[in-house]
């Protein structure tokens, strides 16, 4: 469900997520964090793969705004692919990747990073393939 809700709030339409209220915004990122708390590894250096928890990492990922969590999303990823098959967790890494590096170039132009659409750059980038997600 939060995953739903990040992706309604900020990625219906081009340009949706630089015109949200700071209340919305707010509601992000709180879900975001819930995400980052669910699909964080517990025991070990690895957590066991489960199927909803790629696609809302994901979502999470093209909604979070700072570095920290930017890194901990890869980071989740990343230890939730050690015993995956499949390219769908490394698809998701690079597009995230991918996505993180413009928005640093829009920030180092002293833009805001929401103006970057992210399904509009990885769409142009040929990476946005939403059946590596089950969806």
């Amino acid at each position: 469900m939060r995953k739903l809700l990040i992706y309604a709030y900020t990625s219906v339409y081009p340009t949706q997520r630089i015109n949200l209220p700071p209340w919305r915004e707010q509601q992000v990122q709180l879900l975001c964090r819930e995400i980052l708390m669910l699909t964080r590894p517990r025991w070990g250096a690895s957590r066991p793969i489960a199927a909803c928890n790629l696609a809302a990492l994901f979502i999470c990922g093209t909604a979070v705004t700072t570095a920290e969590d930017k890194a901990e999303v890869l980071s989740n990823l990343e230890s939730m692919s050690v015993d995956a098959t499949g390219r769908e967790f490394r698809f998701a890494i690079n597009a995230l990747k991918a996505l993180y590096e413009e928005q640093k170039r829009v920030r180092d132009e002293g833009r805001d990073e929401r103006e970057v659409d992210w399904v509009i750059f990885l769409k142009v980038k040929g990476m946005l393939d939403f059946s590596c997600f089950g969806i």
